[in-house]
C-alpha cells in the first residue's frame, strides 16, 4: 500500500520535520510520547531522531518506520481532502475528535493509532478516510 519513498537520505529528514510540524499543539497536538507510541519507537530514540532531522544529520532507520512515517502523510493527505479550502483546522480537529465508525468505536484518530500502533492499524486509518 505505501511506496518507501522515505529512505533516500533527502527525504526522511526533511519527512521528520513534517511529522514534528504537524505534531505540535496547533496541529494534531501530539506529545512526543505519542507519537512514540503511534511509531512504536522508542521515547529517546524517536526524539534524538527529530533532534538529528532538524540539524539535517545524516539519518538512517529501518523501512518499517519509514513506512509508518509515510502513511502518517497520507492520513494527512487525506484529512486534508476531507476538509474544505482553508480548513486546515478542521483537518487537525478531525484527528483530534471522537469518531462514531464501528472501525473507531468513539476513540478519536490519535487514540486509536496511540492504542493500536502498527502499520495494519495506519493502513485501516488510510482506508477510512480515503472512502470519505
Amino acid at each position: 500500500m505505501t511506496v518507501n519513498v522515505l529512505n533516500q537520505k533527502l527525504y526522511l529528514p526533511a519527512a521528520l520535520r513534517w511529522l514534528k510540524s504537524i505534531s505540535s499543539n496547533e496541529n494534531w497536538k501530539l506529545s512526543v510520547v505519542d507519537l512514540a507510541a503511534i511509531l512504536d519507537e522508542d521515547v529517546k530514540n524517536l526524539e534524538a531522531l527529530l533532534s538529528k532531522a532538524s540539524e539535517n544529520i545524516n539519518i538512517e532507520v529501518d523501512n518499517e518506520l519509514t513506512d509508518k512515517i509515510a502513511m502518517l502523510i497520507q492520513i494527512h493527505k487525506y484529512l486534508s481532502r476531507i476538509a474544505p479550502i482553508g480548513g486546515s483546522q478542521k483537518c487537525n480537529n478531525w484527528f483530534n475528535q471522537p469518531n462514531s465508525s464501528s472501525i473507531f468505536n468513539g476513540l478519536t484518530i490519535k487514540e486509536y493509532l496511540c492504542v493500536h500502533s502498527t502499520p495494519a492499524s495506519l493502513k485501516t486509518v488510510i482506508r477510512y478516510l480515503a472512502s470519505n
